[in-house]
């Protein structure tokens, strides 16, 4: 099932408040993120743009230290 197709289903069942159809799609994406090996591939499940400039990267990473 792809991704798309997954937040549509969780969509659905929360307006139509189908908590077992909800806990599923929720899981479904939760399982999705859990195999992935970094960062880049979360961003890119959900289309998250990286704007920070190569300052603000650096910034914080050393925050996070």
């Amino acid at each position: 099932m792809n991704r798309d197709m997954v937040f549509e289903i969780i969509l659905a069942a929360y307006r139509l408040e189908i908590k077992l159809l909800l806990f599923a799609g929720c899981l479904t994406i939760s399982n999705m993120i859990k195999g992935m090996k970094n960062p880049e591939e979360t961003q890119k499940l959900f289309n998250v743009v990286n704007d920070l400039t190569p300052e603000e990267e650096i910034r914080e990473e050393n925050a996070s230290t």
